[in-house]
Parts: C-alpha cells; sequence; structure tokens
C-alpha cells in the first residue's frame, strides 16, 4: 500500500507485481508491504548532511512513492548507531560510484558498506563516497 496524496488514502500499487513495498526495516522487507506511518505525508529515508555517515546498504533497489513520483530506493543501516531505513539511489553523483561497485560485485547492492556526505549544505550539493572494506 502507498500513500497517494491526490485521493487523501491509501492506494493498491502491488497487483502487477514489479513494484516493491517501502518497509522501514530490511527485516520488515521479507515480511512484506506495509502502510506509511500514520499523519506523514511522505516517508523520509536518511538525511544525509555534510557530516560523514557509514552505510551498509542492505537490500537490492525497489522504488517508494515521493513527492515527484516513485524513486529507486535500497534499505541501509547507519553502522554507528544502527538506525535502518531507506537511501535514495537516484542522485547522479551517488548512482554513478554506486555503478562501480556493483559492477565489481556482479550487480549486487546488498552487502555494500559505504561512507558519504554532501559537498556543502545546498540541496544540489553533490555526494561525497567512500567505500569501506
Amino acid at each position: 500500500m502507498w500513500y497517494d496524496s491526490r485521493k487523501r488514502g491509501r492506494v493498491e500499487l502491488l497487483e502487477k507485481g514489479h513494484l516493491y513495498p517501502m518497509n522501514e526495516t530490511a527485516a520488515e522487507a521479507a515480511a512484506g508491504p506495509k502502510a506509511p506511518r500514520p499523519g506523514k505525508r511522505w516517508i523520509r529515508g536518511f538525511r544525509i548532511g555534510t557530516d560523514w555517515m557509514e552505510l551498509e546498504i542492505t537490500t537490492e533497489p525497489y522504488v517508494v512513492m515521493s513527492f515527484r513520483g516513485f524513486a529507486p530506493v535500497v534499505g541501509a543501516k547507519n553502522l554507528v548507531t544502527g538506525e535502518s531505513n531507506f537511501l535514495y539511489i537516484s542522485p547522479m553523483s551517488l548512482a554513478n560510484k554506486l555503478e562501480k561497485a556493483t559492477a565489481e560485485r556482479a550487480g549486487k547492492f546488498a552487502g555494500i558498506k559505504l561512507k558519504l556526505r554532501k559537498e556543502s549544505e545546498l540541496n544540489v550539493s553533490p555526494y561525497e563516497v567512500e567505500f569501506l572494506s
């Protein structure tokens, strides 16, 4: 189930079986679809700022509904705090680095450990990405 702001309610989008639901944790991914939390218009993933954040990607890519339509994301876990959420992978500065990393891993995202941040506070600022061993 996804929240559709135009209809102010939940809409079933998984009927055709080619879309994947957004789940709050990787463990819930196996449990199936989950509706957005009450009172939230859109569900937010990790907020990446100018401080380094160490993450481990825990799932393969899937899509979530955003204010611009469907957006590609991966499940991720913060290696410092243990928090699980999702990470938008559509920014080109991040996607280019992930493409190279997945090429070395037979196209798999799960298990990639990385450290990332934005170069500045601007919304359009590119990501700086370093891969952890």
